[in-house]
């Protein structure tokens, strides 16, 4: 092959990352590719403080996150990777997304902590660190492809600090595989306001202030019968709410704290004046529901807290 030729696998790549690029741009975000040495990530990514939507400016953060960009024919069925490298990415301190560009389907973004959850790669067996797994997107599944979603994401996320922090709030916000999601995202706002007060004898009251902050989630729940009455209280009683979040080791029979609850109750003044519990509830929100559902049911002046 001649020093000079240039193969379709360069500019697939290139194109990759540029629409990649485009994202994080219109996301109001800084963007460094590194291509000096690159060893598993492809651009640094520096944050703003809040997605900065149609401003003309904005202010930018300390905060940033990694990316590693996949593009190309290979990648139209999903993207396959050693247990190795998904450990590799995994233990990195800075929130790690993987960009998918297929030549085929819709493109996709998604902070690999999440990928990763039900993934058999967090533990190494002797042998297996070769073995791949893969993340299947089909055409018809969320492509998560929003600048928006993106960076309200990330900045969540590169804000909890520590990989043990990103493990924790995703657990805690996670669908919990129910036949009914919008009474699990009921429950687990219920945890987070039994978390966040230390009384179960206010969670309902808790709930709702969480939902009149996202009066799009609000319509939507009342239609599906999760929320009833004009003051957009929850249809569950405290004691019923209370009841189911025992039963899920949230509390105990008295309503006291059980660990997970007092480590999200930790979590919170820890972080106080840095992530606001509207942030949290946004990640339940993301966490339950597509992401064209996502923006259908929240407020469209709603942006990240700062």
């Amino acid at each position: 092959m001649a020093a000079r030729t240039r193969t379709r696998g360069h500019l697939t790549g290139q194109l990759a990352s540029l629409a990649v690029t485009e994202l994080l741009l219109e996301a109001g975000c800084a963007v460094n590719e590194l291509t000096a040495s690159d060893y598993g990530f492809d651009i640094h990514v520096l944050l703003p403080a809040r997605f900065p939507g149609e401003a003309t400016r904005w202010p930018m953060s300390a905060d940033s996150v990694l990316v590693q960009v996949k593009g190309g024919r290979t990648f139209s069925s999903g993207v396959s990777l050693t247990r190795e490298m998904w450990r590799f990415y995994l233990r990195s301190p800075v929130p790690v997304y993987l960009a998918v560009v297929p030549s085929k389907g819709a493109p996709w973004i998604e902070l690999v902590d999440r990928l990763a959850q039900d993934l058999e790669a967090r533990e190494s067996s002797e042998g297996a660190d070769e073995a791949k797994t893969k993340i299947r997107r089909q055409p018809n599944e969320d492509p998560r492809w929003s600048p928006q979603l993106f960076v309200e994401d990330a900045i969540l996320h590169a804000r909890l600090g520590s990989r043990r922090r990103r493990a924790q709030v995703l657990e805690w916000a996670r669908w919990r595989g129910g036949s009914d999601p919008e009474l699990d995202f009921l429950l687990t706002l219920g945890e987070l306001a039994a978390a966040e007060t230390g009384d179960y004898t206010q969670i309902d009251e808790q709930v709702a202030s969480y939902l009149a902050a996202l009066p799009g989630l609000v319509e939507r729940l009342q239609e599906e019968g999760v929320i009833g009455g004009i003051s957009d209280a929850p249809d569950v009683s405290f004691l019923e709410l209370a009841a189911q979040i025992v039963d899920g080791e949230f509390l105990d029979g008295a309503g006291a704290l059980e660990p997970p609850a007092s480590e999200l109750h930790d979590l919170l003044h820890e972080f106080a004046g840095i992530i606001s519990s509207r942030d949290l509830v946004l990640l339940a929100n993301r966490e339950h529901y597509f992401a064209g559902e996502y923006f259908a049911n929240r407020d469209a002046g709603l942006g990240s807290s700062v």
